[in-house]
């Protein structure tokens, strides 16, 4: 069985500064996403002072953002179970 510090080795890790890239956002934003439990935004984890985001846990945020944004435009009588 794969201990905990293996299954941390074995997860790619990305640095604050290229998530806030990746999302076009200065440092100071990409806190608030993460001090915002109503945004579900992924914890970083702090190694040696400095702070990292699992890509399997932000690459799964951005996915329900997507599912959810596609929910949101979809007419409510084009919804399952909206009896339209």
């Amino acid at each position: 069985m794969e201990t905990i510090t293996e299954q941390f080795e074995r997860q790619i890790w990305l640095s604050a500064t290229t998530v806030s890239k990746m999302f076009d956002i200065h440092r100071r934003s990409l806190a608030r996403w993460f001090a915002n439990p109503k945004l579900g935004f992924p914890q970083p984890t702090t190694i040696r002072g400095r702070l990292y985001f699992s890509k399997a846990e932000i690459e799964a945020w951005v996915t329900q953002q997507r599912l959810a944004s596609a929910a949101r435009s979809t007419p409510k009588e084009a919804r399952p179970g909206s009896g339209g």
